[in-house]
């Protein structure tokens, strides 16, 4: 029998199949593992990117509210990174809303060192919105040329000029934007607001056809063309019609555009088509919300429907007395109808629906317009409603009051009104005894000044503006040293705040600190008159400068001085 080979097999070193597919699986997994641990277990961030991604591509398309819905779904803990404040930014100025927002969002930006070209536009634009040229202008040369070029860019250009006084150049601009862009809805608008009132019959013609091709477009310039077409005189029956259908048919007109659109209907109208529109309407108005029922209940007082206008807020029984009782106030004031007004503020038999300082304030404005040559029936209606709104803490009637005291030429009564106003409207303090300054200083009462402004220096002891009035005015009437200013090395950087130190110094009794002191003062004719007729007093005791002093105050008027300042103007005539 053949012995058969001795063949010997070597043993299998290396993984089987089944092993290597076991080994890349844990790799895998541990793979993920490791990744879910560096995120610490946070499966968010795959919804955090592509919430970012798919607001970046919705506001590409324009699609707002998928972009806002999008951005809105980013977790907290990714919105201080820059690609979240960067689309956020982006949503913001394309779709413009939330100024106020999109300024902090934009500073945010900045401090990461993560602005845009495009950004500038808007830093321009918030610049110009607050009165701040210089800034807006060199926000506005940080821009890139093809931006400048845009139609957002040429917009902002031309309010540059506007604010910059260039009215020539900015006329330019207008017409090269208007070239440029003549298709653009919003170009459209503007073009037709200048075209319209033009003289040419087939400019006017063409604006109109274009404005009303506007009108039909569900947005905001949509809604704007209908709010300038419902102004215009030139608007006929079966136009204004159709301006309703626009409004009714898409979301974009709001109810106040509504309304003016039922305003040309209603003065289109034949008497017989005024009642059916208005039985249709208040029909419809019966059942929409308080915001929109009162804004129509408002509207009929307007247009004079006083009674109609009484029956529905009586049937409505969201409006509650008191809303219709100050509706129908506002509308006969409005309207002028004093009697009507004097007549329902006067109603002393039955309990009227609102605070009595109210009542008060409409009643002064009544008797104002009926009775203009009784100062003292005036005075005395002023009078009550600055005290009853005082009784009340009513800030509404309190300012009401002040501001008609200012407007009647009665400005001790203002200056009452703002002083009281500011004790109980904390919040606006500061803001109200800027006026009471300003009324007080018509008054010439040198004593309210000093108050006013101290009270002000208290509040806001850094704005050297308070604090030079309180020392100037201290310093006028005490006639004794002050305590020292932490603010007098900043006094010395305008013509003001150099006349106060030379002011103290006078006091002080140190005639050669003052003549030094006056010497730094190159620019005396930017100072107010007052403060001129102070300078030319301290000027006229140093005796090489008496002409100087003399030529200055003579060209003061004595009647714009406080009686101390006058004191001063003497010295040096």
């Amino acid at each position: 029998m053949p012995v058969s080979p001795n063949i010997s097999q070597e043993p299998r070193t290396g993984p089987s199949p089944f092993a290597w597919l076991v080994i890349v699986l844990v790799v895998v997994l541990g793979g993920v593992f490791v990744i879910l641990i560096g995120r610490r277990l946070d499966l968010s961030f795959i919804n955090k990117d592509s919430s970012i991604e798919i607001a970046r591509r919705s506001i590409e398309s324009k699609d707002w509210s998928t972009a806002l819905d999008a951005i809105q779904k980013v977790p907290s803990d990714s919105r201080q990174k820059v690609a979240y404040m960067r689309v956020l930014a982006d949503y913001l100025q394309g779709s413009r809303t939330s100024p106020q927002v999109l300024s902090r969002v934009i500073a945010s930006l900045e401090a990461e060192g993560a602005l845009q070209p495009a950004d500038f536009i808007w830093i321009c634009r918030e610049h110009l919105l607050a009165g701040r040229i210089s800034e807006a202008q060199e926000a506005w040369n940080r821009l890139p040329v093809e931006l400048r070029q845009t139609l957002a860019g040429r917009e902002l250009e031309l309010t540059l000029l506007g604010h910059q006084g260039r009215r020539e150049a900015a006329l330019r601009a207008e017409q090269e934007m208007f070239d440029l862009f003549p298709d653009e809805p919003t170009i459209i608008l503007r073009k037709a607001v200048r075209d319209l009132d033009g003289t040419l019959t087939e400019v006017h013609d063409a604006a109109w056809s274009q404005l009303w091709e506007v009108a039909t477009h569900k947005d905001t310039n949509g809604q704007q063309a209908i709010r300038l077409l419902a102004k215009r005189k030139e608007l006929s029956m079966p136009e204004a019609g159709r301006l309703l259908e626009l409004c009714d048919q898409g979301p974009s007109a709001n109810t106040q555009d509504r309304l003016l659109v039922l305003e040309s209907l209603y003065r289109l109208s034949s008497e017989d088509g005024r009642k059916q529109l208005l039985d249709q309407e208040i029909g419809k108005n019966k059942i929409r919300e308080k915001g929109a029922a009162l804004a129509f209940a408002a509207w009929l007082a307007k247009i004079g429907e006083i009674d109609r206008m009484r029956d529905f807020c009586s049937a409505n029984a969201a409006i509650n007395t008191g809303e219709s009782y100050l509706l129908l106030a506002q509308s006969l004031a409005e309207g002028k109808n004093w009697s009507a007004l004097m007549e329902l503020t006067s109603r002393g038999g039955r309990q009227v629906p609102v605070p009595p300082s109210r009542v008060a304030t409409w009643r002064a404005l009544a008797f104002r317009n009926l009775h203009t040559d009784d100062i003292t029936g005036i005075r005395e209606h002023l009078t009550a409603a600055i005290r009853v709104a005082d009784e009340g803490k009513d800030e509404l009637a309190m300012m009401g009051a002040a501001r008609m005291a200012e407007e009647w030429s009665h400005p001790d009564l203002a200056l009452r009104a703002y002083l009281l106003l500011s004790e109980f409207d904390r919040k606006r303090e500061v803001e109200i005894l800027e006026k009471a300054w300003d009324t007080a200083a018509t008054l010439k009462d040198a004593s309210a000044l000093l108050a006013i402004s101290e009270r002000q220096t208290h509040l806001k002891p850094d704005v050297l503006k308070y604090m030079l009035h309180w020392r100037y005015i201290a310093l006028l009437s005490k006639k004794e040293p002050l305590p020292p200013s932490t603010s007098s090395s900043a006094f010395e950087h305008s013509p003001q705040g150099l006349l106060v130190l030379a002011l103290e110094a006078h006091v002080a009794q140190k005639p050669e600190a003052v003549a030094t002191i006056l010497q730094k003062i190159s620019q005396p004719w930017t100072l107010p008159p007052g403060q001129r007729a102070v300078y030319a007093g301290l000027l006229s005791q140093s005796p090489d400068r008496v002409g100087e002093a003399h030529a200055i105050a003579e060209k003061i008027f004595p009647t714009l001085l406080l009686p101390d300042e006058h004191t001063f103007l003497k010295m040096a005539l």
